[in-house]
């Protein structure tokens, strides 16, 4: 994690470094080298958890900020995973689309808020997701009126939870072989 200076003149933890802020516009600009030094920690951490309890049973999820490097982690490993989450964001474009990862068929789900000023979905944010959708991912979308940034998420996150849990219901753990 980096240490961000950007937001309100605050010293607030993010998951790369932002610089300048684009506030609505577009996408900020950010370190692919904190990018990076993330993605490859994160990727640790799923192989643990899919290692106790099964690749398909391992979701990442991010909001925010946290929304884009969610995606790219999830983009990026090469494992397998059973879902990705994320609200109140974006698909950063530097973020890639193979071949390989979309033959796992790794479900996404995406929640933003039309009224959100921050990740304005009409203006730039629903193009990146369309990027996903265009190149065969399974992309899942909620986009609800009336919403900002941030006053949905517990509903979303509840949402998802059950989705995926009745999804799920009854399957088991694949184990790995000896």
């Amino acid at each position: 994690m980096a240490i961000s200076a950007a937001l309100h003149n605050d010293i607030d933890t993010t998951f790369h470094e932002i610089s300048p802020m684009r506030i609505g516009e577009r996408e900020d600009e950010l370190s692919a080298e904190d990018l990076q030094q993330t993605t490859e920690r994160v990727h640790k951490m799923l192989d643990a958890e899919a290692a106790l309890v099964g690749a398909r049973n391992v979701y990442l999820g991010g909001a925010s900020q946290g929304c884009g490097t969610a995606l790219h982690i999830g983009l990026t490993y090469p494992g397998e995973l059973g879902g990705i989450v994320g609200t109140m964001g974006h698909l950063l474009s530097c973020t890639p689309i193979s071949r390989d990862w979309l033959s796992k068929k790794i479900p996404v789900y995406t929640f933003n808020g039309l009224d959100d000023e921050l990740m304005r979905w009409d203006v730039w944010v629903k193009a990146t997701y369309e990027r996903l959708e265009a190149a065969g991912a399974e992309v899942k979308m909620v986009v609800d009126e009336g919403v900002d940034h941030g006053e949905e998420e517990d509903k979303w996150i509840r949402r998802f939870l059950t989705d995926v849990l009745k999804s799920t219901a009854g399957k088991k753990p694949k184990k790995k072989a000896k």
